[in-house]
């Protein structure tokens, strides 16, 4: 049962990219209600999402990131 509520939750937010408060309102819960079954499923957090994002980010940026500018 827990695993069927936490996909479920999952696929609500990513319907609304992880907008929890819009997730929220589609499951019919409150939104403290909705982190603590985030919480409680084991997903990650927001801060968590944001920082995986960012070191993707950087790790693109650093791989292809050709400068033209040329030395002196």
């Amino acid at each position: 049962m827990r695993e069927l509520e936490r996909k479920v939750i999952l696929k609500v937010l990513q319907q609304h990219h992880w907008n929890r408060k819009q997730a929220a309102r589609t499951l019919g819960i409150s939104y403290r209600a909705l982190l603590y079954k985030i919480r409680d499923a084991g997903l990650p957090s927001n801060r968590a999402l944001r920082l995986r994002q960012a070191e993707k980010n950087n790790a693109a940026n650093d791989g292809s990131s050709t400068s033209g500018a040329a030395a002196d």
